[in-house]
């Protein structure tokens, strides 16, 4: 057998499950990335949004576990969805419930990957049957819809490409008319 990881060191003394030991290894790497966003994001050092967990990852990554069980089980559950799935989309991330608080516990919750990037985005405005709607963020507007986010991909896609289009029409008219201009 090989080298144990610190985090199955860490499983082993404390009881957890060693078939949770991916969940467990993606967690520890999710905290990484909050604890590095704190030190180093320019947004989060100017809202003074800190990491109130033990300093020392892996022992985070163990108090987590074992602080916050309802945290845990949505953990796996979401980690267990991505496996199964194989889709980025899915992979379990770190919310903060109140954006302008700490990663501590009571103020953070398991998001999907997709839903937790989407929460900060801006407004949706959807046209339906002569109404228009509006929608807080992508993940409202995905829900209360139907839409999957493959199909929001599609969409995002044929706009940018659009954009594109009217983009190059707009420079080909430009070039025409300095062309023109310079003749004239």
């Amino acid at each position: 057998m090989g080298k144990r990881s610190t985090i199955e060191i860490l499983f082993i003394k404390n009881n957890i499950d060693l078939s949770l030991l991916g969940a467990g290894i993606a967690l520890h790497k999710a905290l990484h990335s909050a604890k590095v966003r704190t030190k180093h994001d320019k947004y989060y050092i100017k809202k003074g949004i800190k990491f109130m967990f033990n300093d020392k990852l892996t022992l985070a990554t163990i108090e987590v576990i074992q602080g916050d069980e309802e945290f845990w089980r949505a953990w796996i559950k979401q980690f267990e969805i991505w496996k199964r799935k194989g889709n980025d989309d899915d992979k379990p991330s770190i919310h903060r419930t109140n954006p302008d608080g700490h990663y501590e516990f009571g103020n953070i919750a398991v998001l999907p990957k997709v839903e937790h990037l989407k929460e900060g985005s801006k407004i949706v405005l959807a046209y339906e049957n002569g109404k228009i709607s509006k929608y807080e963020s992508h993940s409202e507007f995905m829900k209360e819809t139907g839409v999957k986010q493959s199909q929001m991909t599609k969409m995002n896609k044929a706009f940018k490409a659009e954009n594109e289009k009217r983009k190059q029409r707009r420079e080909e008219q430009q070039k025409e008319w300095n062309d023109n201009r310079r003749k004239g």
